[in-house]
């Protein structure tokens, strides 16, 4: 007996000690070198010594992912309905009507002090940051460029930023591809560029 038979051999008769029974081997002969290779003649499988009983066995993997999803499952729901419960209901405020008529009055800027009522610890985090500078009203304190006749050539069109009666103005081409004056209404950021509105 070579050394693959002799274990066989012997995992066959522990086996069969305990009730299951191996399907009997055949040994073929292959080419001229006379190695003997072992073949099962059917599909290894282990059977019952009761072959009416059949075995209930289940890979315990399916199970386990099921019980873990089905237990993240209950977590979040469980972890929602607590958060919504202990949470404060947030007041719904409406839009102010007009007198007589019924409807909302139309919409209109109110300016940034009207957050910090209702939010003082954010309006005062963004009043100190350059967020607060990105959009601004076109004044004295807010426009930082160079209003004093500064001329800047582009596509072959050279504009002109002035001042005149306390204003700033910016004579360039309009829509209609002429020469104008235009009052600059609000600028946009502060560094490292600004940038206006007419």
């Amino acid at each position: 007996m070579g050394l693959m038979e002799t274990r066989c051999f012997r995992a066959r008769k522990a086996s069969s000690r305990r009730g299951i029974k191996h399907p009997r081997s055949v040994v073929t002969r292959k080419n001229k070198g006379n190695r003997a290779r072992r073949r099962s003649a059917s599909t290894p499988t282990l059977q019952v010594a009761d072959p009416g009983r059949q075995s209930q066995f289940r890979p315990p993997g399916r199970r386990r992912t099921w019980a873990v999803f089905f237990s993240l499952f209950v977590l979040a729901v469980g972890g929602g309905l607590l958060y919504f419960s202990f949470s404060e209901p947030v007041p719904v405020q409406h839009a102010p009507k007009t007198a007589g008529t019924g409807r909302p009055a139309p919409m209109q800027y109110v300016g940034a002090d009207a957050c910090a009522a209702c939010h003082s610890k954010e309006y005062e985090a963004w009043r100190g940051s350059q967020h607060a500078a990105a959009m601004q009203k076109g004044d004295e304190k807010t426009i930082l460029g160079n209003f004093n006749h500064a001329r800047v050539t582009h596509a072959d069109v050279t504009s002109t930023f002035f001042r005149r009666d306390g204003k700033y103005y910016v004579n360039t081409d309009g829509p209609d591809g002429k020469l104008a004056d235009f009052e600059i209404q609000y600028t946009f950021g502060i560094a490292p560029l600004q940038q206006y509105l007419i």
